[in-house]
Order: C-alpha cells, then structure tokens, then sequence
C-alpha cells in the first residue's frame, strides 16, 4: 500500500474515532441547543427560500399554455348518470348552454339553448360565503328561537 494512502487512511481513523467514543474533536465544537435550532431553522427557511424562487421564475418564464388559466372556457354546470357508462351533461359555452349525451364511444349533442345569466349582484352575493357576523347573528336568532 503506498504512504499517501495510509496516511490519510489514519488521519481519517483519528478524527473519527472520538465520535465514535462519544466525544468531540478539537476542531468540532459541541454546539449548543438554541445555536444547534437556529442553524436548523436558517436552513430550513433558505431551502423554503429558493423553492418559492423557483416557484417565481417558472411562472415567470415559462409559456402560458402550459400553466392553467383562472378563466376556464368550458364551465359543468351539471351531470346525470344514466348507467355505468353513460350519461347528460350540461355544460355552458361561449353563453351557450350545451346537452351531451356522453357514453363510452360517443358524445352528441342533445340540445342547444342559451344560458342562464344572473345579475352581477346576486351571483356575487350566491358565491360569496357568510361572513363570520353573519353567521354569528343566525346562531344567536337560532338559539333564542330554540330557547322561546
């Protein structure tokens, strides 16, 4: 065996050897508790860090047709299942709504009608959920009406 190789052979068996005892090397100081979840947590957040950059640069960068889209140009409005494989569905279109006949095979159209179209208010008002004073009001009424 050539000498550069036993010498670093050793020097790797001298500096191993404390910690494998339990004991700490000169050149490694033990670290404290609160220094040893700081360096922890330092980490932690730099690796959080760069996840949200990368996060950044590809929505940034990358083409639009491959990330969705908020808007979708196809809305469900409903389904019936018919049997195992077959179904209606109506879906809105272009302020269109469509009737499909959907199996396994095929999808024909089964009627064409326009959609149904509510007020800007009152679709804002159906979609918004309570908010927590409303839901607050409606359990005390509930539970002065119970108490009557």
């Amino acid at each position: 065996m050539p000498a550069y190789s036993s010498f670093f052979i050793s020097g790797a068996a001298d500096s191993v050897a404390p910690l494998l005892k339990g004991g700490a090397t000169p050149n490694s100081p033990m670290l404290s508790g609160s220094s040893m979840f700081t360096e922890i947590s330092s980490s932690l957040l730099l690796i959080i860090g760069c996840l949200l950059i990368t996060l950044w640069l590809v929505r940034r960068f990358l083409p639009k047709r491959y990330l969705p889209t908020g808007a979708n140009a196809i809305k469900v409005i409903d389904n019936y299942s018919l049997g195992s494989k077959t179904q209606i569905t109506i879906i809105e279109v272009d302020q269109q709504a469509l009737v499909l006949g959907v199996t396994e095979e095929n999808i024909s159209l089964l009627h064409k009608m326009p959609a149904k179209t509510e007020p800007s208010e009152q679709a804002e008002a159906k979609s918004a959920p309570p908010s927590f004073g409303q839901l607050i009001k409606t359990c005390l009424v509930k539970s002065r009406n119970s108490d009557a």
